[in-house]
């Protein structure tokens, strides 16, 4: 997906959960934010990430980070507010509390780096996800 947007020219507004907490990003590269790529150049090995079955989620939180992730798609769309675009927000649901922290662009990229290896989305997109 972060290819594709990249190539469109698109933002990716990307959120994730895993067992208690949850991560919300706008990555922007077309921009100079950085991509996907540039916080995780490459997907963990097979069988090093317990799935949600294997390490359970917190059902809600899926909501809480699915309605961060639509307001900050009405916020690119509309053009108002900051944009999470080069930073990322991680909410710890048994604290409650959330933290905004700078990521930074990687230089060495493959995709948006000033010497991208990834030119189109010729590549091989296997899944690399077991369920």
């Amino acid at each position: 997906m972060n290819d594709a947007c990249f190539f469109a020219g698109k933002p990716l507004i990307s959120g994730s959960i895993f067992r208690f907490e949850g991560q919300l990003t706008t990555l922007k590269p077309k921009d100079g934010f950085p991509c996907y790529r540039c916080l995780y150049a490459e997907p963990p090995p097979a069988g090093l990430v317990p799935n949600c079955q294997e390490a359970g989620v917190l059902g809600v939180l899926a909501g809480t980070i699915g309605v961060l992730q639509a307001v900050e798609a009405i916020k690119e769309i509309v053009g108002i507010g900051m944009s999470l675009a080069g930073s990322i927000l991680m909410y710890d649901a048994l604290e409650m509390t959330f933290r905004k922290t700078r990521v930074p662009n990687d230089p060495a990229c493959a995709l948006c780096g000033p010497n991208p290896r990834i030119k189109d989305l010729s590549g091989n997109y296997a899944v690399s996800c077991s369920l």
